[in-house]
């Protein structure tokens, strides 16, 4: 796989949802009657692809029609007696319940003699990859999904806007799995993804201590990063024996910031006084100086709601792994030594 895409790729340039839009409509045609005879592999690359939907063909039966941008959904699939909804997120999540939207207003379509009766299928398709499932819908396909999907046909398939888009899906692969090779200065967004994926996975193989809470692109004012949170394992009792009740403070948590291991406090403002909060967080930065050294520092600090405590460097994944290890430990001896 090659983290270099062809000048050439009609994908590198047709990047926007309403062009996959275009490419599933196009790819799932093929399953159309007055097409299935037109080419065999891409006749069995759509039905395995609409199998990966939820909804499976006989071998006698075909798609009854392909819509695009009906109802506002992007891609509506109708079959014998089932309608598979299609949302497709290139580099964007789902929002404003979308799905369930749309699967709301074809019952109602149902219902209403509009259409005829079936079951609804909710897809959630995208090419990138992101931290949870999306729940509302009854498949989620990502892009290793997809790619296990088409990539059989590929050797098959003399056809340049397939190849394009297996093309093009490589190319995100490629750049995804680059954390493994390339030093961490050259890493983008999606080497990033495929870094907060891995350890995702296997959240102990990278010293933490409890699972991940989450990840994804952090938007601020200085130009935002690829972040990836977790909570510390401690106990109610170990806050309690710290002095940080939860009525100075909601949490204390790490979180990786592009190359910089964080420390940070949750604080509500309106719930909380946030001079007490503002000294806690002087506290816990002055111990982790203390005993990390100068390699823990801090920038300026500013109220918030999520606020910064002292931020690490680290330049490669096995020094992230080994000053997460150091961050836990410390932070763990400080909850049963210091009482704020």
């Amino acid at each position: 796989m090659s983290t270099k895409l062809s000048s050439n790729n009609l994908f590198a340039y047709a990047t926007s949802e309403l062009s996959q839009d275009a490419f599933i409509c196009w790819l799932m045609s093929h399953l159309l009657e007055e097409n299935v005879d037109k080419n065999h592999t891409l006749t069995a690359c759509a039905r395995d692809l609409l199998g990966c939907f939820g909804c499976h063909l006989e071998p006698n039966e075909y798609l009854l029609r392909v819509d695009k941008q009906v109802y506002n959904i992007d891609v509506l699939l109708t079959a014998p007696g089932t309608y598979v909804i299609v949302e497709d997120k290139t580099f964007t999540n789902a929002h404003d319940n979308q799905i369930n939207r749309y699967r709301e207003h074809i019952q109602k379509q149902i219902d209403s003699g509009v259409l005829s009766p079936g079951k609804i299928l909710c897809v959630y398709y995208k090419i990138v990859d992101q931290a949870v499932l999306e729940k509302s819908a009854d498949v989620n396909l990502f892009r290793s999904d997809i790619l296990a999907v088409l990539r059989p046909a590929h050797k098959c398939v003399n056809n340049p806007i397939f190849t394009d888009y297996i093309d093009y899906l490589e190319f995100i692969e490629a750049r995804t799995q680059a954390y493994m090779e390339l030093p961490l200065d050259r890493w983008d967004a999606y080497a990033y993804q495929g870094f907060f994926m891995e350890i995702q996975k296997d959240p102990k193989r990278f010293n933490l201590s409890s699972p991940v809470s989450g990840w994804g692109y952090v938007p601020n004012q200085s130009g935002g990063f690829w972040g990836l949170w977790w909570e510390i394992d401690l106990t109610n009792e170990d806050f309690e024996h710290a002095g940080l009740t939860f009525d100075k403070i909601d949490n204390v948590y790490l979180q990786i910031e592009n190359n910089l291991l964080t420390v940070k406090l949750s604080v509500i403002e309106s719930k909380h006084d946030m001079k007490v909060a503002r000294d806690i967080r002087w506290g816990i930065y002055n111990y982790l100086h203390e005993h990390i050294g100068k390699d823990f520092y801090k920038g300026t600090f500013r109220p918030g709601t999520y606020m910064t405590v002292g931020a690490m460097e680290y330049d490669s994944i096995s020094d992230c792994k080994e000053k997460i290890k150091l961050l836990e430990s410390t932070i763990h001896n400080m909850f049963s030594e210091v009482h704020f």
